[in-house]
């Protein structure tokens, strides 16, 4: 369980458009640099790749970590977030609507604290 239990994890799962990987990641790695950079408050902000498609298509992940709902919000409002998601609408760097989760921890464990 978080150490904090009011720390809020955000997962999206996508899949790249057709050709569209490359532009789609490096568009995510820039944008991770700047979360990095202007957002003291954010937690994680990682993309994962499947490493295998298990006959579905590869899938890719964003997992985002905040101190609390607040901060997630913030987030959300930033010109950096809303320029990010036009891109990404507007390229079709997607090939279908992500599936987004917000939620807390409420069991388990994690080594990193």
């Amino acid at each position: 369980m978080a150490a904090n239990p009011e720390e809020i994890t955000l997962i999206v799962v996508f899949s790249p458009a057709v050709g569209k990987a490359d532009r789609l990641r490096t568009l995510t790695e820039a944008y991770a640099a700047q979360v990095h950079a202007h957002e003291p408050s954010t937690i994680q902000f990682q993309l994962h790749i499947e490493e295998s498609d298990f006959g579905f298509g590869q899938r890719w992940c964003v997992v985002e970590r905040y101190p609390d709902p607040i901060s997630m919000h913030l987030h959300r409002s930033t010109p950096r977030y809303h320029g990010f998601a036009k891109t990404i609408k507007e390229e079709r760097l997607v090939s279908e609507r992500p599936v987004v989760f917000a939620g807390k921890a409420v069991a388990g464990f994690n080594w990193i604290h």
